[in-house]
């Protein structure tokens, strides 16, 4: 008898269509039909991080280089649930297509304001967004729309009611058709190393870092307690997460434990800079670049929307001037949303 696999449910659109919330519900629906969920977001988690952990949902962004091949995404899926619900979210990088090339099931998001000229309303968002004043037309917003809808897309519309056969969640935030939601089946394999040794966190972080030290005291926005422990050294490892305080300075320096530090701006006199997303060649050269990426071989720098993911980590740079990751002393300081696997691999984390 061949065991069932996972499902995966995809869901995908262009930013403020509503995917947060219909998944937070889907979670809802799923979790109380006894089916262990996790969520899963392909580029969004520093901003989305808090929605989750506060729910106490398990909650994972899935980096740039498991979009490789769907071999390499189950590498990178924990095992364990039933279902995954995946957000993909088509913002301010085309790169994010990468992820949707892996299946070949997606749920479209839509917001009811849009539903009329959706269409439209995308391929104008991807020519504002995506395409560079320059290209002259080598590249077309249409490019990337037929690439995205080159297998079985089902609507979801977000806020009214849908055409009877079609998945929609009303305004009171009750999803109706769930049957009708399309997934693909999936066989993940990752493992999380599990350690003992004490956590405590601030801002946003990678969600992984609970499932390795399920011992993490997690301080929201709270500084000023996560400074008092910071200080006094009564813990193992200290997580400073992202904030969107871009001029948060810390004076103090842990002497005896080591230090994750998400926002180097903290100790360090850099900034983050606003990053030129838009493509600037034809769009076979985009997808050849962009696979390039994903095999780990480099591209020119020339390449404006992916010269930020030259590095062996794929992780967008904030500081493009900067490594993805060095360390100062007992301070290993992350340029970009680098998870805690690739930091395990490369020595600068420890688990006992």
């Amino acid at each position: 008898m061949t065991a069932t696999l996972p499902k995966i449910y995809v869901f995908s659109s262009v930013p403020d269509q509503g995917k947060t919330k219909l998944v937070l519900e889907l979670y809802n629906h799923f979790s109380s039909k006894g089916y262990r969920v996790a969520c899963l977001q392909a580029n969004k988690g520093q901003k989305d991080f808090k929605v989750y952990i506060k729910k106490d949902i398990y909650h994972y962004s899935v980096p740039l280089e498991a979009a490789k091949s769907r071999a390499e995404l189950e590498k990178w899926i924990p095992a364990g649930f039933d279902i995954y619900l995946m957000e993909v979210t088509l913002g301010n990088s085309p790169v994010d297509i990468a992820y949707i090339s892996l299946f070949d099931n997606i749920n479209e998001v839509i917001s009811s304001e849009y539903l009329d000229s959706w269409e439209d309303y995308v391929i104008k968002y991807f020519e504002d967004n995506w395409i560079h004043e320059s290209s002259n037309g080598e590249c077309k917003s249409s490019d990337f729309w037929d690439y995205i809808h080159d297998r079985n897309v089902q609507k979801v519309i977000i806020g009214t009611m849908g055409e009877p056969i079609c998945p929609f969640m009303d305004s009171g935030g009750y999803i109706h058709n769930v049957s009708s939601l399309v997934y693909d089946e999936i066989d993940p394999k990752y493992t999380f190393p599990v350690s003992n040794k004490r956590l405590i966190t601030v801002g946003a972080f990678p969600g992984e870092y609970w499932d390795i030290y399920p011992h993490m005291r997690w301080y929201s926005s709270k500084y000023a307690k996560f400074m008092e422990r910071f200080r006094n050294e009564s813990y193992d490892i200290a997580v400073i997460g992202d904030s969107a305080q871009e001029k948060l300075k810390f004076q103090s320096k842990p002497k005896n434990h080591l230090v994750i530090c998400y926002q180097p701006g903290v100790y360090a006199n850099i900034e983050r800079k606003e990053p030129d997303m838009k493509v600037n060649t034809d769009f076979k050269t985009f997808i050849k670049n962009l696979n390039n990426i994903l095999q780990g071989n480099e591209i020119s720098d020339e390449d404006n929307v992916l010269s930020r993911y030259n590095n062996s980590y794929r992780t967008f740079k904030p500081v493009p001037e900067r490594e993805s990751v060095w360390r100062e002393g007992n301070i290993v300081f992350c340029n970009g949303w680098i998870h805690p696997q690739y930091l395990i691999s490369k020595g600068f984390l420890e688990v006992e």
